[in-house]
């Protein structure tokens, strides 16, 4: 007997951990897509298809604050930041005025760049618009929009999306503790 429960106390150990884990991953995706100012699983599908470029969202976090501020800045209509985002062709704004979110700014400004033919003009306003990191999000931009989102179904299909839920479920587990 003493055999049988020890195995359940490290099955019982074991279980913790694994959903421990679990809270741990989500509770970070969670405050990590607040911070970047996109839904729980917007990020999930963004991480998938920019590690399939050869980067991650962790990786971009600082191209990604770059590129919220860039993107409100330009707003004005003048300076580098509305030039940049007027040669991919990207517009800040819905057409009731408000600004468009960061998930629809990134995948317009995705579609813009592989759009745009390649050469100097193109790298600049890049680097304008994503700081210094705007070379390494070359490979995840010009998947364009419909790219992104055909990688972001197929991250779905694996099973590899955490629901909002999920990862609200997470952050409270992980705060109890």
């Amino acid at each position: 007997f003493l055999a049988v429960g020890a195995a359940a106390a490290t099955a019982a150990a074991g279980a913790f951990l694994l959903t421990k884990r679990i809270a741990d991953q989500g509770d970070r995706m969670i405050k990590h897509a607040q911070q970047l100012g996109l839904q729980v699983e917007q990020y999930q599908k963004l991480d998938f298809a920019m590690k399939i470029s050869g980067t991650s969202i962790e990786e971009q976090t600082g191209a990604l604050n770059s590129f919220q501020k860039v993107a409100r800045d330009a707003t004005s209509g003048t300076g580098t930041a509305a030039e940049a985002f007027a040669l991919f062709g990207v517009t800040l704004k819905n057409n009731d005025g408000t600004m468009k979110s960061n998930n629809q700014l990134l995948l317009d400004m995705a579609e813009g760049y592989k759009n745009t033919p390649d050469g100097i003009e193109k790298s600049s306003a890049a680097m304008d618009i994503f700081g210094e990191s705007g070379g390494k999000m070359h490979q995840f931009l010009k998947l364009g929009k419909t790219g992104i989102a055909a990688l972001g179904i197929e991250a779905k299909a694996l099973g590899g999306i955490m629901s909002e839920k999920a990862a609200k479920q997470s952050e409270e587990f992980k705060d109890a503790l």
